[in-house]
């Protein structure tokens, strides 16, 4: 029996009584998540599928591009989600720089976006694009643009949030005229329904960056890990060697 059914059907049978609640806040940023009561009191591996109110969402990956997003910074990201690392980048580079956001799965991307407006974040917008691979959306990608790598390089910074996608992304790098000067890259293994599709390798990234012409200057290592604790979870913060 897939251990994940219990939160899938309650996920599922709550749905309907969702608007009645109240926005969620991940990491400081409002997202539409529509909390109720039940939510609060019942085990976490019932509740996993829903978003409640979670002060560490991304922590380490917003760390790190709070690391080299600065005033006025062009910057893009590549994977979406609920739009906290949007909002937050934007929060960074403030009213001077910009953040344009790719995200290939259909319900992210109105997530995304709804976040952007209940933040009144005027300086980012999120596109409805593949860039790479389509290794494991979260939704269906529906008439997602698909955009090669070549097309979102140039830029101050380029955060990499991709769920298995990096490594296309991080060969399509290397053969770029203008690299981004900076890269914040996550990275865990992938799994569908369960199974390990792409493995957890830090040596391969590493590898693909430095080919690339990167050098990594920090690591942080998300405790929490990915796919509900079962995966080891990295973020490597990198600098090109022309900067």
């Amino acid at each position: 029996m897939n251990a994940d059914i219990p939160a899938i059907i309650y996920q599922q049978l709550t749905a309907p009584f969702r608007p009645l609640g109240r926005n969620a806040t991940l990491n400081g940023v409002r997202v539409e998540s529509r909390t109720i009561w039940t939510d609060e009191v019942l085990p976490d591996a019932v509740t996993k599928f829903v978003v409640n109110d979670e002060p560490a969402y991304e922590y380490q990956y917003v760390r790190g591009l709070s690391d080299v997003c600065s005033a006025g910074s062009e910057v893009t990201l590549i994977g979406g989600g609920e739009g906290v690392s949007t909002v937050s980048a934007a929060e960074m580079v403030g009213p001077d720089g910009f953040v344009t956001t790719y995200e290939g799965g259909e319900d992210q991307v109105r997530a995304g976006r709804r976040t952007l407006q209940l933040n009144d974040v005027q300086n980012a917008r999120i596109r409805h694009a593949v860039v790479g691979d389509d290794v494991s959306l979260r939704s269906n990608k529906g008439n997602a643009d698909v955009v090669p790598v070549s097309d979102v390089a140039e830029s101050d910074v380029l955060g990499i949030d991709a769920d298995g996608a990096e490594f296309s992304i991080l060969r399509s790098l290397a053969g770029t005229g203008q690299p981004p000067e900076r890269l914040v890259v996550e990275h865990h293994a992938v799994r569908n329904d369960g199974e390990v599709v792409v493995e957890f390798d830090r040596d391969e990234v590493v590898s693909l960056l430095e080919t690339a012409g990167y050098e990594v200057t920090k690591e942080y290592c998300d405790a929490r890990g990915a796919n509900y604790g079962k995966d080891a979870e990295i973020i490597l913060v990198c600098e090109h060697n022309t900067v």
